[in-house]
């Protein structure tokens, strides 16, 4: 609530590689901001004990203060972010001073923990976090939406880049209500044309 919260942001670290330890922080950059109201928090923020559509509780709580990944292109320019309640597109051009290009949600999302582009930059593989890695959640009567990854295309729109959602996939093996299971983080099998990822549940 102070001038500068210490959330809601992501810090920006240049490294000089003849000298890392002269590695300094460059930039405190704010991509949750609303645009219209510049208030800091300006994505999502469900509150504690709101019910995910499975019924209980969101677990964990997306509350888009942070991101858990933020997975590079720089070649591309561009970065794909997991942000507890929001999967973000940015900017990264100028790496010191990136910007959001587009923010998603989804309900069924409990926890956006990691992001994986596919290797022509088209497309972000979201993960949901749902459980916080210690739930039963590929149970029979689990649906496929909650803790699956979700699928977006980056089209190109008359406004800049668009995340667009195109699917979900979750690992269709039931598990029993005694074994854990959540979708966590995922990696590219860089193959020129085919979009090949491999994905830890």
């Amino acid at each position: 609530t102070n001038e500068s919260p210490s959330r809601w942001l992501v810090e920006v670290i240049e490294v000089p590689l003849a000298n890392p330890a002269a590695a300094s922080i460059v930039n405190h950059a704010r991509l949750f901001t609303d645009p219209d109201s510049g208030a800091y928090n300006g994505l999502q923020n469900t509150p504690t004990g709101t019910p995910h559509p499975s019924g209980p509780a969101y677990s964990p709580t997306p509350n888009t203060n942070h991101c858990h990944d933020i997975t590079a292109y720089p070649e591309l320019g561009i970065a794909a972010g997991a942000c507890a309640g929001n999967g973000l597109l940015i900017d990264i051009s100028d790496p010191a001073n990136p910007t959001r290009i587009d923010a998603v949600a989804d309900p069924n999302y409990s926890y956006w923990h990691s992001a994986t582009l596919n290797n022509d930059g088209t497309k972000v593989v979201f993960t949901d976090e749902w459980g916080g890695g210690s739930g039963a959640r590929c149970r029979a009567a689990d649906d496929l939406s909650w803790g699956a990854d979700a699928i977006f295309d980056i089209v190109a729109t008359p406004d800049g880049p668009r995340l667009e959602f195109a699917s979900y996939y979750k690992m269709p093996a039931v598990q029993t209500t005694t074994e854990n299971c959540v979708a966590h983080n995922g990696s590219l099998v860089p193959i020129p044309g085919r979009d090949v990822m491999v994905q830890a549940w």
